[in-house]
């Protein structure tokens, strides 16, 4: 039997003060939530940033913890099973690498490639 996906698209924004401001820009932050069955639930934070931020180690680094928070909040299902970590880690790992390619900034991808 196919495996079915469950589509909860769940949209935040997490917006820090003057990241909301004129002149930054947004990237999804999404993931497929596991669950105890054989379903996902995707799940979607919008991130706003500035894209200069982006170019320079410290505002990459600030840059790359807000995404992987935004991950995090996404990734992780609405209970708690140790049978799930290693695919909330996939999750995780996943909706970061998406979004630090959406952003394409190569001091962000060198700063992700550390962590």
């Amino acid at each position: 039997m196919p495996r079915h996906s469950l589509i909860l698209a769940t949209l935040l924004t997490l917006a820090a003060g003057p990241a909301a401001q004129a002149g930054s820009t947004t990237v999804m932050v999404y993931g497929f939530a596991p669950t105890l069955g054989s379903t996902t639930v995707q799940r979607q934070i919008l991130v706003n940033y500035e894209p200069v931020a982006a170019g320079d180690a410290s505002g990459a680094d600030a840059l790359l913890a807000r995404i992987s928070a935004a991950a995090d909040k996404v990734c992780t299902p609405d209970i708690s099973s140790a049978l799930l970590n290693s695919k909330i880690s996939k999750c995780r790992r996943a909706a970061v690498e998406r979004a630090v390619q959406t952003i394409g900034s190569p001091v962000l991808s060198e700063a992700a490639n550390r962590s």
